[in-house]
Formats: structure tokens, sequence, C-alpha cells
């Protein structure tokens, strides 16, 4: 497991651009129609500012970002075409798309399996793929972090956190 973890692809830079910027553009998408109308409650809060406004606010900045860095991709490879250069290379990860997997599958499950138990399953994911193999130790460790940060998030900060199966 540990091998097909470390696989890496060079792959043009420009490409590199381009799939990057996808992804951003993808997950800022995903939280603008998605995750903010879904997981952050409506209202006002001081100055007639929503609840929403700073996420939104992000989440729009994050997709300018993505649409320039996959711009930038393409005039990086017409430059290149123009010139007649050769591209540069570069690394890209497996382990950096199952990590970006698995952002998205805490920001799109947190509400129905509520956040002790999406907490739980990505901790022992990443236990995992950091090559912890004592199933025990992992769910413990898992166990014990989620408490903390439930206690700490809900207790300290007073934020609302879904505790799941549609509550």
């Amino acid at each position: 497991m540990n091998k097909f973890l470390s696989i890496h692809a060079e792959i043009k830079d420009y490409n590199a651009h381009i799939i990057t910027g996808s992804v951003v553009v993808l997950t800022s998408l995903f939280l603008i129609f998605y995750a903010i109308p879904h997981q952050i409650a409506e209202g006002f809060g001081r100055h007639m500012m929503s609840p929403r406004s700073f996420p939104y606010f992000t989440a729009y900045v994050l997709l300018f970002c993505g649409i320039y860095v996959i711009f930038d991709g393409f005039r990086k490879k017409r430059e290149l075409a123009r010139y007649n250069e050769s591209p540069q290379l570069v690394d890209f990860s497996l382990l950096a798309i199952i990590f970006t997997l698995l952002g998205f599958f805490f920001a799109g499950f947190i509400r129905t399996l509520g956040y002790p138990l999406c907490n739980i399953l990505i901790m022992l994911v990443i236990y995992y793929i950091f090559g912890g193999r004592k199933f025990l130790v992992g769910l413990a460790t898992a166990i014990a972090f989620t408490v903390v940060s439930w206690l700490f998030f809900v207790v300290y900060l007073n934020l609302s956190i879904p505790i799941g199966f549609g509550s």
C-alpha cells in the first residue's frame, strides 16, 4: 500500500497549472453551491453580515484564483509553443489527490453522518496512509482527537456542529 501511495507522475508544468486550477475551481463551486448553503445557517449577525458572508467571500476568491491559475497554464502552453521551447516537468503526487478527495468526503457527508463519525473515519484513513497498522491504536487516537476537538468547538467556541443522521 505504501508503494501505491507514493506514486508520483511527472507532468508538464502548464498541465499541472491547468489541473490544479480546475480542482480549485471545482472545489470553490462545490463550496458555493453545496457546502455553504447546506451547512451554514442563514440570518444576520452584526452589521448586517450573514454567517455565510465570509465563507462566500472566501469561496469566490478561491474561484477567481483557480480561474487565474487555469488561464496562466494556457498562457504558458501558448508561450512555449510560440518560442518552440520544451516544457518543464513537475512532480504530481497521488497522495495530494487522495487528501483532496478526503476533504470532499468530509465536507459532503458531515451533515448526514455527523462530525464525530466523519472525523473518526477520516482520521483512521490518514493514520493508515501514514503507516499506522494497529487498528485499535488508530481508533483510540481518532476517538480521543474527535472528543477533544468536539469539546473545543462546541463548549469553548460555542459552535453548532452536526451530530449526524440528519440532525
